[in-house]
């Protein structure tokens, strides 16, 4: 008879399939069940954006940020990644932690539509900054 909660945990994790880390295809590491492998969920909880404890005023995101976003949002009303979508949120081209000064300058924001374009302008941050720098004018990745 199972007591202990680890012996259920490990009877659940020797029967469930192994599955890639959702950081696949940066981690090769095999979990049981899916979700992320033991580094990878360490990573996740250390990363420096995560500031736990700490209110969205005390990160940076207050009333002035709150106005400053609402005033992009209606200059810019389509994703400025894909110019298909729907603005739904804005990214920092580059970060507060890098560059606080620049957090409600306009010239660093863009417009982006959902995760998939937000992770897309983290990974060409350059290409970002070039697009920005010549105007931003039109989608960044779609012709």
């Amino acid at each position: 008879m199972l007591t202990r909660h680890r012996d259920v945990t490990s009877l659940i994790a020797r029967s469930a399939p192994l599955r890639p880390c959702r950081r696949y295809p940066n981690c090769s590491a095999l979990v049981a069940g899916g979700g992320f492998c033991e580094r990878c969920a360490k990573a996740k909880n250390a990363a420096p954006w995560k500031q736990v404890g700490k209110t969205t005023a005390q990160r940076g995101y207050d009333a002035a940020w709150q106005r400053c976003r609402e005033a992009y949002v209606a200059e810019h009303p389509m994703c400025e990644v894909c110019g298909r979508d729907l603005t739904r949120a804005v990214h920092h081209v580059r970060s507060l932690a890098d560059r606080p000064d620049l957090r409600l300058d306009s010239e660093n924001l863009l417009a982006v539509c959902g995760e998939a374009c937000h992770r897309m302008a983290e990974s060409r941050q350059s290409q970002v900054v070039e697009y920005k720098r010549v105007g931003g004018v039109g989608s960044i990745f779609r012709s």
